[in-house]
């Protein structure tokens, strides 16, 4: 489809929406001006050109050529060269799609439609944003796939549960059983897509966030995904410029937490033994954080870092073929696809710890108080404030929780089991709980055969 201004052709005889469809039909090139398609939009669309906002009116033809060459009914001609497609609903079908288009465009203007273009330029290089939140599909879904958006707002797990069907022209939504719950353990909840954790304490404060991207989009024939490609360091940023930033190495931040963690362990401590291994592990995946990360084994404060967790990606495709697959022999399928990236946040808010420099270990001065004033029965009163605040974030529900067992008794309840998921590299399939469990890495083998062993995560 191409406009051509150099050569103006007689409009009352080429002006039919009929005509270039047939054309198109016919694998013929069609060459249509500006006045040719100002034609079709007043007279067989019924679009009131002479109404609309100047900038939205002089774009108008150039969307419509946009719309035809995009429609999806383009893809099932081989049905209409069999004889199995009628050339006259084939046509309604398309000029329905395209009024639809249309209205949608000129209640949402001049600016819609710029960023159409811009989008359709881009070849439908997918959204980078980490925080979309159940929507279904992307409108910048790669060519080739449905040329529109299907926003759904719901619950975590029908969201996790949807499959499409395809009836004729028309696209059927269906939800298929919940996955049956897998219990799971603390790793496997910290690491879990959209739980976020907090830790508080007097010295040191951290968050880690799952920042997992979804790109979702409808496959209107068969054809294999193409995984995204993804930085292993997205971004790093300043979480807040009006404070400064100290850098602390790793073994620094392991020597304080090792010291913390074996005063929380003492006898002296009261708390509940789970308490203290939500504690840890919690701590542990924050310095396996980064270690992963590996910018010099060090992690400044007052600062966030996006990362790919285990430098993998992961797919899903539902497809759903047509009850008519055992009467015809033909396989016509709607694919809904899953991109699945592995993402973390991970932010060092403070860390104020100082080394105690009258011992040649490597103690730290407040702890070194501390454990003296726990061993003193009259100080164990001051073991309530030195037991840091951990909040744990649902971030798709924006919900948060202090106790591990009531988030996971979210997960189960409202969000329910996550389906499996296929690596893009040995193309086999895991369980979102055995990603977890090992920082969303495994041993596999990449297309060219190369073995690939990930880095080994920090253990006590």
């Amino acid at each position: 489809m191409a406009t051509d201004n150099s050569k103006k052709p007689d409009i009352q005889k080429n002006s039919g929406l009929k005509k270039c469809f047939s054309a198109l039909v016919d694998r013929k090139q069609v060459n249509l001006d500006i006045d040719v398609l100002r034609l079709m939009l007043k007279h067989e669309l019924l679009v009131n050109v002479e109404a609309l906002d100047d900038n939205l009116s002089s774009i108008m033809p150039f969307m419509l050529v946009l719309y035809i060459r995009n429609w999806p009914g383009w893809q099932r001609s081989k049905e209409y060269y069999s004889g199995k497609l009628n050339f006259r609903e084939w046509f309604e079908k398309f000029r329905q799609f395209i009024v639809v288009r249309l209205n949608f465009l000129i209640k949402n203007g001049y600016n819609e439609a710029i960023e159409m273009i811009k989008e359709d330029r881009k070849q439908g290089k997918p959204n980078s944003s980490f925080r979309e939140l159940g929507a279904q599909t992307d409108y910048l879904a790669p060519k080739g796939l449905a040329p529109f958006s299907i926003s759904i707002q719901c619950p975590p797990r029908v969201l996790s549960s949807l499959v499409f069907s395809d009836s004729n022209d028309d696209i059927i939504l269906r939800q298929h059983p919940d996955v049956a719950w897998t219990k799971i353990g603390l790793k496997e909840l910290v690491n879990w897509p959209y739980i976020g954790v907090e830790f508080i304490s007097p010295e040191l404060s951290f968050r880690r966030f799952n920042r997992s991207e979804y790109i979702r989009y409808l496959n209107m024939i068969t054809c294999p995904i193409v995984p995204e490609k993804t930085d292993f360091i997205e971004h790093v940023e300043i979480i807040d410029p009006s404070n400064g930033r100290h850098c602390y190495t790793l073994n620094l931040l392991k020597s304080y937490t090792d010291q913390y963690m074996k005063i929380m362990k003492s006898t002296v401590f009261s708390g509940p033994p789970a308490d203290i291994e939500v504690m840890e592990v919690i701590i542990d995946e924050f310095l396996s954080d980064i270690e992963e990360l590996d910018m010099n084994k060090t992690m400044a404060s007052n600062t966030s870092v996006l990362f790919n967790i285990g430098r993998s990606s992961f797919l899903r495709n539902k497809k759903i073929a047509k009850g008519t697959y055992f009467v015809t022999g033909s396989k016509a399928e709607v694919g809904y696809c899953e991109n699945f990236i592995p993402k973390m946040e991970t932010q060092l808010n403070y860390f104020k710890g100082v080394q105690d420099t009258s011992t040649n270990d490597i103690t730290f001065s407040y702890l070194n108080i501390l454990s003296k004033t726990l061993k003193n029965p009259e100080g164990s009163s001051g073991t309530t404030w030195t037991v840091p605040l951990i909040i744990f974030y649902c971030t798709f529900c924006n919900l948060k929780y202090t106790k591990a067992k009531d988030i996971l008794q979210h997960l189960e309840m409202d969000h329910k089991m996550e389906p499996n998921i296929m690596c893009v590299k040995c193309m086999k399939h895991y369980t979102i709980t055995s990603l977890t469990q090992i920082r969303w890495k495994h041993v596999c083998y990449s297309g060219a055969g190369q073995f690939i062993r990930p880095p080994p995560a920090y253990k006590r």
